[in-house]
This record gives structure tokens, sequence and C-alpha cells, in this order.
């Protein structure tokens, strides 16, 4: 009988090697069609179709913006709470939660603390049990979830880049800021 399972029979041979040749065709197909997408992150001031949302306007209520995708910038990092979560300083509300999209994370982008950024993404209602999903997760650390739970909204960035402003930007703030001293 042990002679008998090790062989096979003629009629399951070429079904086999049938079966053998169908699943290598379909892992080649799966290579060749993984290997046409590009992942990265887009740069978040190279999308004119947003809607460029000015931080006074956002601050005075962020769930208007709700569902829709917006580009906030510049908006300067206060602070880094985790691997994927960061606040900033916006005008009347400092502390604003960000949490950057996995395609951001894995960017491996590094954002300090002081950086100004343009970011483009959505707003969210933050809840409770999404607070603990991203605990659970590692997007910030446990001891940081009081200081998020204070926050009714947080933004999911899906796209950023570091803002630099323009040289005509630059001088006709200071231009103004010199007219206004004197």
């Amino acid at each position: 009988m042990a002679n008998a399972l090790g062989k096979l029979k003629t009629a399951t041979g070429p079904w086999l090697a049938a079966a053998l040749i169908v699943v290598a065709a379909f892992m080649y197909w799966l290579y060749a069609a993984s290997s046409s997408v590009e992942w990265g992150v887009v740069a978040a001031d190279s999308l004119p179709e947003l809607p460029r949302i000015a931080d006074t306007t956002f601050v005075r209520n962020p769930e208007a913006f709700s569902g829709e995708r917006i580009l906030l910038s510049p908006v300067t990092v206060a602070e880094r709470l985790g691997r994927a979560t960061l606040t900033v300083d916006l005008p009347e509300s400092p502390g604003y939660p960000l949490i950057l999209d996995r395609p951001v994370v894995e960017s491996e982008m590094t954002v300090a603390v002081g950086d100004s950024l343009s970011i483009a993404g959505s707003v969210y209602a933050l809840t409770d049990s999404l607070l603990d999903v991203y605990v659970q997760r590692g997007f910030f650390e446990p001891e940081n979830r009081e200081r998020l739970a204070g926050q009714s909204t947080f933004f999911l960035v899906d796209s950023l880049d570091y803002y630099v402003a323009d040289e005509e930007t630059s001088t006709d703030a200071r231009t103004s800021t010199d007219e206004s001293g004197s």
C-alpha cells in the first residue's frame, strides 16, 4: 500500500502538470502587473485642483471641510506625538492633530518640529474608539492620548511637502512690515 500512495496514476499526471503551469503563469502575471504600479507620495503643492484653504478659515469650523480633500499651506509643526502623528499650531487652535496616512509614513520623509509644510488631506471626526485604534497601531504614544482626546476633529494627511516662501512673498511681507512700522 505504501508504494501505491507514492505513485501517480496516469490520469492525474497531466492535470498536475497543467495546474502547475496555470499557477506559474498566474504568479508571473501578478508580478508583471504589480511592477507597473508606482508608489509614492505626491507633493502637496503639485496638486493645483485642490482648494487652498487659509488656516484662519479652517480654524473657524474644521467640520465644514469634512469629506472633501483640501490643501493647507503653510502650517508649522509644533510637536511630534509618535511615528505618524504631529500637531500644528493654527491661529486660535494650538496643538491641532495631523495623522499621517500610510503612504506618507512609508515615504520616510523626515518632519521635525518647526518645519513649515504644505499638507493635503481630509478632515475627520476624532472619537475615543479611533484614538484607541491609533494607539494600538502605534501611530502615537499612549501617554499622548489624553492630549488628543480634547480635539473633535483631526486632519488625515495624504500628501505633504516642505513649504518654502517665494521670494516675492517674502519681499512683499517685509515691505508691508516696513511701511506699517514707519
